[in-house]
């Protein structure tokens, strides 16, 4: 996390992923949804309590809002869960052509990283 416009574009994303508008979310914090407005936008500083608040109200981690690697890492992995569950639906001779594929890129990637 670099500003308070990243922490509030954060927000505001995983806010819209759980259906809540920002009167509806403002009213569940207990404070007024131009304050939100302006936490989402990067304008103003929220206290750490507040900061709890949304965590606890969104059902997300601290690493999730502030867009740390541990989060990502943990969204890479559900949408692999995600791509493993598509996976199981092809053919076996597709599947085999599918590992070929992915064989090839990750050694790309290897050696793009040496």
């Amino acid at each position: 996390m670099r500003s308070l416009v990243e922490l509030g574009n954060h927000i505001a994303k995983v806010r819209e992923q759980k259906e809540y508008t920002q009167e509806g979310l403002a009213e569940k914090l207990g404070c007024q949804p131009n304050s939100l407005s302006r936490w989402e936008n990067g304008n103003t500083a929220m206290k750490i309590d507040t900061f709890a608040a949304i965590i606890d109200v969104l059902g997300v981690s601290a690493d999730e809002l502030l867009g740390t690697k541990a989060s990502l890492k943990n969204q890479n992995m559900q949408n692999m869960g995600a791509l493993l569950q598509d996976v199981s639906d092809i053919s076996v001779e597709n599947l085999y052509m599918l590992q070929s594929i992915v064989k090839a890129v990750l050694e790309a990637l290897k050696s793009q990283q040496n």
